[in-house]
């Protein structure tokens, strides 16, 4: 076991917010001095810093259709509901239809309030909802915003419109414009109806005002803020703003609109500390912060700031927080990102438990650069639904600092995972210090994830010397496309001198890459090359062959080529137009089949990335990488945690090839099936299927899968070899390949460096 640790440890060797100025005006006052009563931040923990609090919290997911797509900066929690407006198909450019929807958050049901129309006059443009919210009498208040022409220049205008939940409207006011006011940004309502709205003028644009308004429309307090960009929120009571993005770097100001006054002190501990942090939602008087690893709760009254969940335990990183509601005093509403694109949004609602000691054991999982939200959810609820076992998430490099060091820090000091989630971990280099287990013996005696559960290909892929050690939901193709009629004698396999030579046989002006500068051809083969120049088992390398100085070569020659910005933005065109001789997209399901027999005109061939074997089409992750510790104490627990990920709630959606191509037989004929599907049809999860149709950039539209793209899927696995992400290795020879293409040093002294450097790092590593 201490040699395994010392081997281990070798191994391991849109919110930016500024300031306010007073305003011009007389409705600006200075508050009272630093450490004035009921004007300074009380912030919870010893000596002033915000600790830990020992808080556990049980969580719920709620992944209903309904919320996926919710414009999050636009609805609003209450009482048990999550209100959200939807817009409707556009009849014309001339009238916009909207539904008023209602989300129950313990049922799940989601019904339709009301819809509205707006037919906008001759000189006015189509405007969207800005926000909601609910006043003390419990109609909804909707702030719609458009544009008006008033004869001689445009400007945003914006009504307020009053529902009942019935859907009867009450009231439609037009709120008074502004002389100095064209652009109106962010506007919020209190339950006295109220309006406060931040705005800016057309001529500086930087020029910012916050307005109030009474419930009849009226403008009855203007305030100037100067040096601002975007204001981030005015809270309901108008108690509270939080600006963002001066010059001078990010600051909160506490605002009070009824008093008129700009406080710059009574946050100023909470900016000392560098907390970048958003406000999500208003609850009862109290603000709630979104800072890196914590929410915090902000009491405008009191001025008091608290803790209230930490992101990094709930497994929830603030760049995918969309949307964050203290419910009562024990539940929080948080909505998230789940793929990172904005495309899929889920909500987990967060219960404080009481602060009962766990004696349950403990299984660690630590990953490098993981930010698998599904993932730390699925951990969430196997938390709270099992009594013998507790996992404990480790994450290492989300906050800047060296993961490798971390991780060492935390091996030499006996911490060693259970589970590692590899990221861009590489596993040949794991291996040959025997840190990962076999999972070969437990899936031969598991009834559900053994052999018959992965799709045909996957485990002869990912085997290495005929063992299992990774496992994963979603995997992709990572190979090199072209012409059959110009590159298919290389489909059986091609070295790196077979692609320079070809390359030099080229037209003049022909590009290779998307990314065609020489760091970029490099960057591009490498990432796929890396396994042929190095052999972790023995501890070679073999950078000096003649294929990598043909590389090289190849790369300074292509060095002239700086601005690629057009090749990168128009790269399919390019490759319809034959003037790009390679595609290098992942394939992760049909639609990557069908779009790169569009752009190549059914004439698509699939090389295998150039190595001294003769080719090869890797195989990465979609996603998280899991492997089991082989010094872990608990590997049946760690095996049933495994099993778990890839059978349970974390692997619902893995026949989505959005995803990735699933691992599971059962899911990969349920993608197939959605994708060759010509007639619409409900699915066995009562989920109504279309017919496949996708609309890609640049007109290139793709539809329903034929057999003969499923077939060349199929083959394409059969082809692959499991590979990781080479970053890590690449970035150690980069600034050496960067002096050869920029001049400053010789091919041979390159291959020279290049090679001593890698042969340490990979004896040292391994």
């Amino acid at each position: 076991m201490k040699k395994v640790l010392l081997s281990i440890a070798i191994v391991m060797c849109m919110f930016c917010f500024g300031g306010c100025k007073e305003d011009l005006t007389d409705l600006v006052e200075e508050t009272a001095a630093p450490g004035a009563e009921g004007e300074v931040l009380h912030v919870s923990g010893s000596s002033g810093d915000i600790e830990e609090t020992s808080d556990t919290f049980s969580a719920r997911i709620i992944n209903s259709e309904a919320v996926r797509n919710i414009s999050w900066d636009k609805c609003f929690y209450n009482e048990g509901f999550l209100y959200y407006g939807i817009c409707m198909d556009t009849n014309s450019d001339k009238q916009c239809d909207y539904c008023v929807r209602r989300f129950n958050m313990e049922t799940e049901e989601d019904e339709e309030l009301f819809s509205f129309s707006f037919e906008v006059k001759e000189y006015e443009f189509v405007g969207d909802i800005n926000s909601m919210n609910i006043s003390a009498d419990g109609d909804l208040q909707i702030y719609y915003r458009y544009k008006a022409w008033d004869g001689q220049m445009s400007y945003v205008q914006v009504l307020k419109m009053v529902y009942g939940t019935d859907g009867t409207r009450k009231s439609c006011t037009e709120l008074e414009k502004d002389e100095d006011v064209s652009i109106w940004l962010k506007c919020a309502g209190d339950r006295e109806g109220n309006t406060y709205i931040s705005s800016m003028d057309d001529d500086t644009m930087n020029k910012l005002y916050m307005l109030k308004y009474d419930a009849d429309g009226r403008l009855v307090k203007k305030m100037e803020c100067n040096d601002i960009y975007t204001l981030g929120y005015v809270d309901g009571g108008g108690r509270m703003v939080l600006e963002s993005g001066t010059e001078t770097g990010s600051e909160y100001r506490y605002v009070d609109f009824e008093s008129g006054k700009i406080d710059k002190d009574s946050l100023k501990e909470l900016n000392d500390k560098s907390i970048s942090a958003a406000v999500v939602y208003d609850y009862d008087g109290c603000l709630l912060l979104a800072g890196n690893e914590w929410v915090y709760s902000y009491d405008t009254e009191t001025k008091e700031l608290k803790q209230a969940v930490n992101l990094k335990k709930q497994a929830l990183d603030r760049s995918s927080l969309l949307y964050c509601a203290q419910m009562d005093d024990v539940r929080y509403l948080f909505a998230y990102d789940s793929t990172g694109d904005g495309d899929e949004n889920q909500i987990i609602l967060l219960e404080r438990s009481s602060n009962e000691e766990d004696n349950r054991r403990v299984i660690r999982m630590a990953g490098i650069y993981e930010n698998d939200s599904d993932l730390k959810l699925a951990l969430s609820a196997y938390n709270r639904n099992n009594s013998e076992y507790r996992i404990d998430y480790v994450g290492y490099g989300m906050d800047g600092n060296p993961p490798v060091d971390q991780m060492m820090r935390d091996i030499i000091a006996g911490n060693v995972p259970d589970i590692y989630v590899l990221g861009n971990m590489d596993v040949d280099n794991l291996i040959a210090k025997n840190m990962l287990e076999d999972l070969t013996p437990f899936m031969e005696k598991d009834e559900v994830l053994n052999k018959d559960y992965f799709v045909d290909g996957y485990l002869d892929a990912t085997a290495i010397a005929k063992k299992q050690y990774v496992i994963m939901k979603n995997f992709k193709l990572c190979a090199i496309a072209g012409r059959k009629s110009k590159t298919g004698s290389f489909e059986a396999g091609w070295t790196m001198e077979d692609l320079v030579k070809y390359y030099k046989s080229q037209p003049k002006g022909m590009l290779l890459f998307k990314d065609s500068s020489g760091y970029g051809v490099f960057r591009a083969l490498m990432s796929g090359s890396m396994g042929t120049y190095v052999d972790w088992e023995n501890g070679k390398c073999n950078f000096d062959s003649s294929g990598f100085r043909s590389l090289l070569e190849m790369c300074y020659a292509l060095k002239r080529i700086k601005d690629d910005t057009d090749t990168m933005n128009e790269w399919p065109l390019l490759l319809k137009d034959g003037k790009l001789l390679f595609g290098i997209e992942p394939v992760k399901g049909p639609v990557d089949i069908q779009y790169n027999d569009v752009v190549f005109g059914s004439d698509t061939v699939y090389l295998g990335y150039p190595s001294e074997s003769g080719g090869e089409i890797s195989l990465r992750a979609s996603g998280s990488v899991f492997a089991m510790s082989s010094v872990s104490d608990n590997k049946e627990a760690v095996w049933n945690v495994l099993k778990e990920l890839m059978t349970g709630s974390y692997n619902k959606y893995s026949y989505d090839s959005e995803d990735g191509i699933p691992v599971s037989k059962k899911d990969f004929d349920k993608m197939v099936t959605r994708a060759v599907a010509t007639e619409k049809y409900t699915d066995e999860d009562g989920i109504e299927v279309e017919p496949l149709r996708v609309q890609h950039g640049y007109n290139i539209m793709t539809g329903p899968a034929g057999e003969q793209d499923i077939a060349l899927l199929k083959e394409l696995i059969s082809r692959a070899t499991f590979r990781v992400d080479s970053s890590p290795m690449l970035e150690v020879m980069e600034d050496d390949v960067m002096k050869y293409l920029d001049g400053g040093r010789s091919l041979e002294d390159t291959v020279n460096v290049i090679q001593d450097k890698m042969t340490k790092y990979v004896n040292e590593n391994s």
